[in-house]
């Protein structure tokens, strides 16, 4: 690894919050202290070109997660002293079903729908991981909305980068390419979206290439572009489902 590569990966492993599991809720505290480390990582993001930054203000997060929960699950989430009390939804988060083996079609098609809908509504994630997705067994909730796509891009560009987002996750937790392709095959991008994904993918420049391993955990060059590459390389479909402006 790069002494680059280590730094990017350093600062995307940095834990900004304390989690604390009721049969419930789940309390979100800011650790202390990390406001510095979050400015340090968004200069970077900003100079690799990231369509994302993080939120060095404590108010501004929680503002932030507060809307995206009442925007999406129709809740109002309590703050708490450097946090946030959100409701824990039932289910298992997708990184954990990854674990034991059970990341099967139907939750990766259900994350795709999450994201479809979060889109059609002008929204978007900015951190789209499996372990920001719980599923029923049914549904799959988009959670946890630590991060933020920058306002002024076009939602087709926000959309992109969650797709990208899930599929480098994958990518470097060892998930198979079919797992990607289960995602985007299900969400069907339109041409924007697809476009989009295909220059997010393919970033000139060493720090936008550094962060892009970085957000697969660090993967190789060569297999992460052979995966990159067969995900990009999927047929439009006929009739996509899903269109940005």
């Amino acid at each position: 690894m790069h002494a680059l590569d280590g730094f990017v990966v350093a600062v995307s492993r940095v834990r900004v919050h304390h989690m604390e599991l009721g049969e419930t809720v789940v309390r979100k505290v800011r650790r202390r202290g990390l406001g510095p480390v979050i400015a340090l990582g968004n200069a970077y993001f900003r100079e690799a070109g990231a369509a994302f930054h993080m939120f060095p203000v404590l108010g501004d997060w929680q503002a932030w997660e507060a809307r995206m929960y009442r925007a999406l699950h129709d809740v109002d989430i309590t703050p708490i002293a450097r946090g946030l009390e959100v409701p824990r939804f039932p289910g298992d988060d997708l990184g954990s079903l990854l674990r034991r083996g059970q990341l099967l079609r139907a939750p990766l098609r259900a994350a795709a729908d999450a994201l479809r809908g979060l889109h059609d509504r002008g929204l978007s994630h900015g951190d789209a991981n499996l372990g920001n997705f719980v599923f029923d067994g049914t549904l799959a909730r988009p959670i946890d909305f630590d991060a933020r796509h920058h306002d002024e891009l076009p939602l087709a560009v926000r959309a992109a980068d969650d797709l990208l987002a899930l599929a480098l996750d994958l990518f470097g937790r060892g998930a198979s390419v079919e797992a990607a392709t289960t995602v985007i095959d299900a969400y069907r991008p339109s041409s924007e979206v697809r476009a989009a994904l295909g220059r997010a993918a393919a970033p000139s420049g060493l720090s936008a290439r550094t962060l892009l391993r970085a957000r697969a955990h660090a993967l190789a060059e060569e297999p992460l572009a052979r995966a990159l590459t067969a995900l990009l390389e999927l047929p439009e479909p006929a009739n996509p489902v899903h269109s940005t402006a």
